[in-house]
């Protein structure tokens, strides 16, 4: 086994465990410009605020998790000219879809 290639392959979801980590650690108290899941429905009241700034950690955790499982199975499966992008490719449509996602949370549970 090359230890580079997986080191590699567990990257894109080791950089977004770190970001969780530090995310839950020191959570945003209020509505800022600066930290945080920040979108015009997330900084619309406290309450929704908080409830998008917790259910990001949460989908944080399981993209983590999905790209930890992916990196190392693509370790043993894939060539390196293949896992690569598609690591990155899907850590970036895991990120969105978890945007997506949140947003349609807020918009039925915080109707304006």
């Amino acid at each position: 086994m090359n230890w580079g290639y997986l080191i590699m392959n567990l990257l894109p979801g080791l950089i977004i465990g770190l970001v969780t980590v530090l995310y839950q650690w020191r959570p945003p108290k209020s509505p800022n410009m600066v930290y945080g899941y920040r979108t015009s429905r997330s900084m619309s009241s406290q309450e929704a605020w908080e409830y998008a700034n917790k259910r990001s950690i949460f989908w944080l955790w399981v993209i983590t998790v999905l790209l930890l499982l992916c990196g190392v199975i693509f370790t043993f499966t894939a060539k390196p000219e293949i896992s690569q992008p598609a690591l990155y490719f899907g850590m970036c449509a895991l990120l969105i879809g978890s945007v997506v996602v949140i947003e349609r949370e807020l918009k039925n549970r915080f109707k304006e």
